[in-house]
């Protein structure tokens, strides 16, 4: 079954001048520890952004995230952190059963 799924979030606060901050990551797999590929930022202060899509059920946000939206009946969740500095950072969400794909995305704040 081919599926297509789209997301739309609304946040203030981004820089409206070049936001992305690094280069957005997808990855995929079969655990139940999905994680987006690392991407890494160069501002402080960056919001972090990840996303899974799921054949099974994400029980949660991932380690330092903020669950938004877990959506029913598919359980795909939406996630976010500010990160407070430059670095290396993906996004993970605990899943049961595996099989999964995983984005994560980076956003300068506003100044």
């Amino acid at each position: 079954m081919d599926c297509a799924v789209i997301a739309v979030a609304e946040y203030s606060g981004v820089a409206t001048a070049s936001p992305n901050d690094g280069t957005n990551q997808t990855a995929t797999g079969a655990t139940t520890t999905p994680k987006g590929g690392a991407l890494t930022t160069t501002n402080a202060n960056d919001l972090i952004i990840g996303a899974n899509y799921v054949l099974s059920n994400t029980q949660g946000a991932g380690s330092g995230f903020t669950r938004r939206v877990i959506t029913n009946p598919d359980s795909d969740i939406l996630e976010d952190r500010i990160v407070t500095a430059t670095g290396s950072y993906s996004a993970t969400a605990p899943v049961h059963p595996a099989g999964w794909i995983m984005q994560v995305a980076a956003f300068k704040r506003h100044p």
